[in-house]
Order: structure tokens, then sequence, then C-alpha cells
């Protein structure tokens, strides 16, 4: 999915104010914490038995919406340093393809200032400043690598440890929820991807009105995500 702030915009002003508050930093080389899951998730799961709960899906399960980011962050704490090659089993390597084609989309030119949200293992972010490198032989263009889950940061974090681009401070991580970036001001970044993480994400509408006000005006935002094959004989 590919859009201008004023589409975001559009999809936005039926999104619900977050209920996540918190104080982060990011910081280069390194990983610090958004305290994003410490008042909204926390207030509702104090409320006692008597307050109904909305549901909503866990795969194909449906659970209640204050249990699904733990349930989140469990399967991929125990499952960060085999993510990439769980990506091959399941998509018979054609996820890099995709992601490939994904940038080449993007066509991001010199001096692109990226967040990439569920960034994880690091696959888009390194796709992104390889080829402003090497195509558009630039070393100005930056990536913030935010993700949710510490341990799939981490991951993400060793591969670029040696690289050139961050020795060059071109890449940044944080540990945060992308339904509330308040650590990050307005209009900020030029482009905003999240790649195969928005199905996780309890609140979609509070992930892209988040998407939209890091924007910048003219911004664009992309999603990559599996969805159903209309084409009988494909979706089989």
């Amino acid at each position: 999915m590919r859009a201008s702030q004023s589409l975001i915009k559009r999809i936005a002003q039926s999104a619900v104010g977050s209920g996540f508050r918190g104080v982060g930093k990011f910081s280069t080389g390194s990983i610090s914490y958004s305290k994003a899951d410490q008042t909204g998730n926390a207030a509702r799961d104090q409320a006692g038995p008597g307050i109904s709960e909305s549901t909503t899906h866990f795969g194909f399960t449906t659970v209640q919406e204050n249990m699904k980011e733990k349930l989140v962050a469990k399967v991929f704490s125990g499952v960060a340093s085999k993510y990439d090659l769980m990506n091959d089993a399941m998509s018979a390597g054609i996820h890099r393809l995709w992601k490939d084609y994904f940038i080449r989309k993007m066509a991001p030119q010199p001096g692109t200032k990226l967040i990439d949200v569920a960034g994880g293992t690091g696959d888009i972010a390194y796709r992104f400043l390889n080829y402003t490198s090497n195509i558009c032989n630039d070393n100005t263009s930056t990536v913030h690598l935010v993700d949710i889950n510490a341990d799939m940061l981490g991951e993400g974090q060793k591969r670029f440890e040696n690289t050139h681009w961050m020795k060059n401070n071109q890449i940044k991580f944080n540990v945060g929820n992308g339904e509330d970036l308040n650590f990050i001001e307005d209009n900020t970044y030029d482009a905003y991807t999240i790649s195969f993480g928005i199905r996780n994400c309890t609140h979609v509408d509070r992930v892209v009105k988040e998407a939209y006000r890091v924007l910048k005006p003219g911004g664009v935002f992309m999603c990559l995500e599996f969805s159903k094959v209309n084409y009988p004989v494909l979706s089989e």
C-alpha cells in the first residue's frame, strides 16, 4: 500500500485517540525503550473481571484486546533468532523478492528519512540503505528502525553493527509501539514502512493515525502484508 499523507488522513479521520502514553528516546547504535504499554494496557488489566473487554484476532484465534500485545511479544521473543528462516519457509523465499520490489517501488531519493515500524531484523532497513547507497550513491539517507519486541530489534542491531551505515550514523534503533510513537515529533519522516507487521497490531487505526502524524506533508506510507488471493486457482 502506497499513499500520500492526504489519503492517510482520510483513513485516520475515524481513528480513536490512542490509549497509550509514555516517554522514550532513541539512540544511535543502542536500543532504548518507550513506556508505551505502562498506562493503556496496564489500566485495563487492573479494571477487574466486571469490565467487558473488546476482542481482536491473534492468528486464527479470537482474544481479548489487552492480551494480544503480550501474546505477540511471547511469540516473537521465542523466534527472533530464526525469524528470517521462518519467513523463507512460509513463503518459499518469495518474501525476499517482495521486499526487493517494495523498495524499488518506493524509489527513495538521496537524503530520504525513513521510519520502519515493526522493522524487526532489519530486512527493509537493509534494503533501503543498500538501495540509497548503490543506486543513488548517497550516504545521507537515514532509517529509524522501530519494533515493539526487544529481541527482534536486537537481531536487527546485530545485522548492522559492523556496517558503514552504523558507523555513519545512518540507522537508529528504538523499542516502541507503532500505536503510540509519541517519542517522535510531528512531520519528521519522508517515508513510513511497515512490512508483515500491521496484522500483529491490536488497533490498526491508531497505527495509521500515528503514521500520518510523523510523516512530513507529502510523505509516503507503504505497507507490505499478506492478503487473500481472489483468483480461484491461485487461492487454492
